[in-house]
């Protein structure tokens, strides 16, 4: 599914607690309720106070319904009562939501005040770390955060509980067999925010904002160095680079997570370099648009001395010959496949091309483009990379520096000795020019706000923490941790 169009299901949230609230001032008939929810299959009971272990007494019971709902009455402080849809009677209520069949009136006055979500991971074998690791480490972070975060430990497992319970936001992460279940409740004003939408049936844009607010604040709490996390750097990339201002024309590159796999020959290195090039370029050109069936497309002209000016090449006979091979390449469609994306993996990216002689008889192309290569929500901002000549070191370099950061991990390890054996014979001073091209690499993304200024190295196989990084102290490799801002 394009992940324009994200709700609970295509982002895999569950619905685990629904509550609204009436002001014990207001007129408010609850027997109709009652009747009402019955024929939904709920049975209802009446209890004081949200404690466990707060008795329940029946209002209305029959065998036949399978869910209840709770209506809770508050004690001489409160100034509202609840009525209050539990675990999976929260699923099923939200069910007939989705339907479109709950009659609002029903509950009126009575508004959205608690939302409880969650989001459950199972464990891997390839987890870099023990689940005990994950949530001490986690908890000691949050403490020297100043959060209030307590760790327990119960039958079912560990349990981090994070925030005050009675405060508006809430979260806990506990195991759940041989899963890490991830569950956060809004209450209070933020809740009744998203009243009118749920009530109007505005759902896609309920659960959009339901769903952006989970991942981001989660994403503030939480360290997200270890594997226990992949699925909410996944999640969080497309929201911060919404929030980030976008790029200027020409300057940078949205991009898809790539198959690490590829990219083994040197032409296909080459090919999907152009293709990153030629992108940038092609957003800083005028167009027509037109419709496939239903796929928008860019129709761009340009000259091809125009385009390696652009890439820093120059305009001789052999390279304007190389270059028209290399455009007319792009028509293949043959480096999409180095995407991770299905959906983007399905587009006809650039269905046609054509090369012809053109004004004052200059080699002029016209290129079909589809509109989503330019605003497709890529999880990836990358920086000015593509608009200079590169000699063949700092091409390898830096289309191993994309490749790598373009993994989905929020680690990024570069294997400094292992990339300079595997791709070249070098003397000992053009491995410290190689070196030194992964040191300027790491600037740009670091000038860009791409990533933090928190360096590992890695001797003997070893990660050690480092304020800065030198040709003399990656030798072996180094780590870099993209920044994560929302």
């Amino acid at each position: 599914m394009n992940r324009k169009e994200s709700n609970f299901k295509s982002e895999n949230l569950v619905v685990h607690w629904l509550a609204f609230k009436v002001k014990k001032t207001e007129p408010f008939d609850r027997e109709r309720l009652i009747q009402y929810l019955s024929l939904l299959g709920f049975n209802s009971y009446e209890t004081y106070g949200q404690e466990d272990n707060s008795t329940k007494e029946p209002l209305l019971v029959k065998l036949e319904n399978k869910f209840e709902v709770m209506f809770v009455n508050g004690d001489y402080y409160w100034k509202s009562n609840l009525i209050a849809f539990p675990g999976r009677s929260a699923i099923y209520f939200y069910s007939f939501v989705k339907k479109k069949a709950i009659r609002w009136e029903f509950l009126s006055p009575a508004i959205l005040s608690r939302v409880d979500l969650h989001y459950s991971r199972k464990n891997q074998e390839k987890d870099d770390a023990s689940v005990s690791e994950f949530f001490e480490t986690s908890h000691r972070k949050l403490q020297q955060t100043n959060r209030n975060a307590i760790l327990e430990k119960n039958s079912k497992g560990m349990i981090l509980k994070i925030g005050h319970r009675k405060s508006q936001h809430y979260v806990r992460i506990y195991e759940n067999k041989n899963a890490l279940r991830f569950e956060y409740e809004i209450k209070g004003k933020f809740g009744g925010e998203y009243h009118s939408l749920l009530v109007s049936n505005e759902l896609q844009e309920f659960e959009q904002k339901l769903s952006a607010h989970f991942f981001s604040h989660f994403g503030k709490l939480l360290f997200l160095g270890y594997s226990y996390t992949d699925w909410l750097v996944f999640k969080l990339r497309p929201i911060r680079n919404r929030k980030q201002n976008p790029l200027p024309k020409g300057h940078g590159l949205k991009v898809e997570y790539l198959q690490t796999q590829d990219f083994k020959k040197e032409s296909d290195r080459k090919s999907f370099f152009i293709f990153l090039q030629f992108i940038v370029f092609a957003e800083t050109l005028d167009y027509e648009k037109y419709y496939l069936k239903t796929t928008p497309y860019r129709i761009v002209s340009f000259q091809v001395r125009d385009f390696l000016k652009y890439t820093g090449e120059s305009t001789h006979s052999y390279q304007l010959s190389r270059m028209r091979k290399l455009l007319t390449d792009l028509q293949l469609n043959s480096v999409i496949r180095f995407f991770s994306e299905s959906y983007y993996r399905s587009l006809v990216t650039i269905p046609e091309v054509v090369l012809y002689r053109g004004k004052y008889n200059a080699w002029t192309v016209d290129v079909q483009v589809a509109e989503e290569l330019f605003y497709y929500p890529h999880p990836y901002n990358l920086p000015p990379f593509f608009n200079r000549k590169l000699t063949k070191y700092e091409f390898e370099v830096q289309f191993h520096v994309i490749q790598t950061f373009n993994a989905q991990a929020i680690c990024k390890k570069f294997f400094v000795k292992e990339f300079i054996e595997f791709q070249f014979q070098l003397s000992n001073q053009d491995k410290t020019k190689v070196k030194e091209h992964f040191l300027k690499s790491i600037e740009v993304l670091e000038k860009e706000g791409l990533v933090d200024s928190h360096y590992q190295i890695i001797i003997d196989g070893k990660l050690y923490d480092t304020k800065e990084l030198t040709t003399r102290n990656i030798s072996e490799g180094f780590v870099v941790f993209e920044k994560m801002d929302f």
